[in-house]
């Protein structure tokens, strides 16, 4: 079986999100669905792109079984030296997942074809499954279900990063769809809901774009100023509690340019098996190991090894 070691924890999860939810019927559903990751140059060639694959990547192989990693518009040396970022980082989380890389249009991809993706750059592909196309511009994220949304030149993380976690949940709702839609008005809560009504598919949400910075949709007008060059000083700060918030916090103040300051990290807790489904600084090995611990680790990662510009 090539589902994570915290599976019962999302099933958990799931329970209280799906209709006529079965544990049976869901572990097998998230074990056979294949979900696809699919990028072009325009993702790996900019920070914003690469942002959104690397949490869109970790998000997803903490739930699914079997992932495409799908490049298009044939695999230069670095699309797929990225694409094989993506699947050493999915392997650390998930040492059991069966993950594949394909480019879009070939044979590979014709022999490992997804029932739904994600797809992050500008390339339009044939849809042969449904799809959702997200990216970024500095504090805004974007998705569309019917065209390629370009990832922004700047190194703010913040918008790039909402963008693999609205995602990662279109994803979700493409998979399961028809039990998130169900009431309890058309099903019992206990009834078990036919495979046939589990399989993925598409959604038909209007093209969105959202700014962190204002909080509000966008429409045409003056976009934010970006974080690039400007220093970010967060003076003395403390963070209580590096659980998934916390994890998240750090993750994404680790991508943040010109940051400055001190974080204090409180918690006195130890990373059990059960937090792996949603911490995102985790790696399977890491049960055990303080939380505080782990978050001066990744600090320490990100530092050491920055993004390329």
């Amino acid at each position: 079986m090539a589902l994570s070691s915290s599976f019962d924890k999302s099933a958990l999860s799931a329970a209280g999100l799906l209709r006529g939810f079965d544990y049976a019927q869901f572990r097998d559903r998230i074990s056979s669905v294949r979900v696809g990751v699919a990028f072009d140059a325009n993702a790996t060639e900019t920070f914003e792109g690469r942002t959104t694959l690397e949490l869109l990547v970790n998000l997803v192989a903490r739930l699914y079984g079997t992932v495409t990693i799908e490049t298009i518009g044939g695999a230069g040396s670095e699309v797929s030296g990225f694409a094989g970022r993506l699947v050493a980082l999915a392997k650390q989380i998930n040492p059991a997942i069966d993950i594949t890389i394909a480019d879009e249009g070939s044979a590979s991809a014709t022999a490992h074809v997804c029932h739904a993706r994600v797809i992050v750059g500008r390339a339009r592909v044939a849809n042969r499954a449904p799809v959702v196309f997200v990216g970024s511009d500095r504090w805004e994220f974007a998705t569309s279900t019917i065209a390629p949304v370009s990832s922004g030149p700047s190194r703010n993380p913040f918008g790039a990063a909402a963008a693999a976690c609205v995602g990662a949940a279109c994803l979700f709702r493409m998979v399961f769809g028809r039990q998130l839609a169900l009431t309890s008005e058309s099903v019992e809560a206990d009834a078990i809901v036919a495979e046939t009504d589990c399989l993925p598919e598409a959604l038909d949400d209007p093209p969105t774009r959202v700014s962190l910075f204002s909080m509000s949709h966008v429409k045409d007008g003056p976009q934010e100023a970006s974080l690039d060059g400007q220093p970010v000083d967060i003076d003395e700060t403390c963070l209580v509690g590096v659980g998934a918030i916390g994890n998240a916090t750090v993750w994404v103040l680790g991508r943040t340019p010109g940051l400055t300051g001190t974080l204090h990290l409180i918690d006195h807790e130890q990373v059990d098996e059960s937090n792996l489904q949603r911490y995102v600084l985790t790696s399977a090995n890491d049960v055990g190991l303080g939380k505080v611990d782990l978050a001066v680790r990744h600090a320490t990662q990100i530092r050491e090894n920055p993004s390329p510009a």
